[in-house]
């Protein structure tokens, strides 16, 4: 097995085990964040790679006091040797609106 390979895989069974998103040198990351205040969801990647991608991290946003989940739907552009930045930011209703990020990931392609 390739050395990338492996890496990938130990990559993949960690984000199995934590539920989190682990950056892997060499290949895309990227993940959804609850601002300070609770007021956004803020949606932020790297690519320590050449290559360049597409991307696109979902999920579900829990609003504070409502049983209803609003959509995360974020798709950017992702250039090769990018450190991490943001690129995407989805606004609640003010300080504390929203609650959590539920089942958030991430794909990318190469473009």
């Amino acid at each position: 097995m390739h050395k990338s390979l492996a890496i990938a895989a130990i990559g993949l069974i960690l984000v199995g085990l934590t539920g989190a998103s682990v950056p892997i040198p060499g290949y895309p990351w990227a993940g959804a964040a609850l601002n300070a205040d609770k007021s956004a969801v803020i949606v932020t990647g790297s690519n320590t790679g050449d290559t360049n991608y597409t991307c696109m991290v979902t999920g579900r946003i829990r609003v504070t006091e409502q049983r209803a989940f609003a959509k995360l739907d974020c798709r950017f552009n992702l250039p090769g040797n990018t450190a991490e930045r943001q690129f995407c930011e989805q606004s609640g209703n003010g300080p504390g609106s929203l609650a959590s990020i539920e089942g958030d990931k991430f794909t990318c392609v190469p473009n």
